[in-house]
């Protein structure tokens, strides 16, 4: 299906951009800020994950071998980022809790649509993945934010809600802005993600995002709801999706494979990442 005109709204000017940064006090190409009186912590690794799509006991080999995967990487903590259900029944959220705790590690997750699915709202989620909505924590001087970016269960011409902007807006005034920081989400902020038939997964709102975090030392956006991986460089650090983990869906970009991200966080503030097949049958 083809765009149409609405979708416009994803895309972020070089003026605009221009005029984010300079209302911050920033000049393009200080992608870092001042780091005086910040001690440097110690590097750590960490994984992340997308679009699990747990669908029914059929699933759980499968996940037993995802984590344990992870697991041999001794990351110091995993991001899981939405639609670890495939349908969203509380049987799903409860093995997906089970088998990553295998891991152990803490699991930061946000929702995403298909976890929505059963009664439009975040509710049974929340029932199995307390505070996992909007959220934030610090780990060796490294600031992470997840955000509810979910629109009910649908899928596409979706809004980041009100409360979760709200949300934002209150702890933003308690996140320092010199330390490295990294945003994790379900729906992707880069602007014209969009499937092989041309429906745009990107928020229609997805700038108002982005525009309450140009003031912050924001090393990357990881995000899933798009299967495949794709990086879009922004003023202050790439957007980033990533392959699947489902063992019932495919990838939207017709690529055959599925895995994770292998992230390493550096004392220095440096960010990188490596992508880690799945080794499951």
């Amino acid at each position: 299906m083809a765009s149409t005109p609405a979708h416009r709204g994803h895309s972020i000017s070089r003026r605009s951009a221009l005029g984010l940064l300079l209302s911050a006090g920033l000049w393009p190409g200080c992608v870092r800020l001042p780091q005086a009186g910040l001690t440097p912590g110690v590097p750590f690794t960490f994984a992340a994950l997308n679009d699990l799509h747990h669908s029914n006991d059929e699933c759980n080999p499968w996940f037993e071998s995802v984590f344990a995967q992870v697991a041999q990487h001794r990351p110091a903590f995993v991001l899981l980022l939405g639609d670890l259900a495939d349908r969203g029944e509380p049987a799903s959220f409860a093995a997906v809790r089970r088998l990553s705790a295998r891991i152990g590690v803490p699991c930061h997750t946000v929702p995403g649509n298909h976890d929505n699915d059963v009664e439009k709202t975040t509710a049974l989620y929340a029932t199995t993945f307390p505070g996992g909505l909007n959220s934030r924590f610090t780990h060796e001087g490294w600031q992470f934010i997840g955000l509810d970016t979910s629109d009910g269960n649908q899928w596409r011409d979706t809004r980041v809600s009100d409360a979760t902007l709200a949300w934002l807006d209150r702890e933003l005034s308690s996140i320092d802005p010199r330390r490295p920081t990294v945003l994790f989400t379900h729906f992707p902020l880069a602007p014209d993600i969009r499937t092989q038939q041309g429906h745009v997964l990107t928020p229609v709102n997805a700038e108002a995002v982005l525009q309450r975090l140009v003031s912050l030392n924001l090393r990357a956006v990881l995000s899933g709801h798009f299967h495949g991986m794709t990086e879009r460089a922004w003023i202050r650090g790439p957007l980033i999706t990533g392959a699947c983990c489902s063992r019932v869906r495919d990838n939207h970009d017709g690529t055959p494979t599925k895995g994770w991200w292998l992230c390493q966080a550096t004392a220095t503030g440096e960010f990188h990442r490596s992508f880690v097949p799945l080794s499951v049958g």
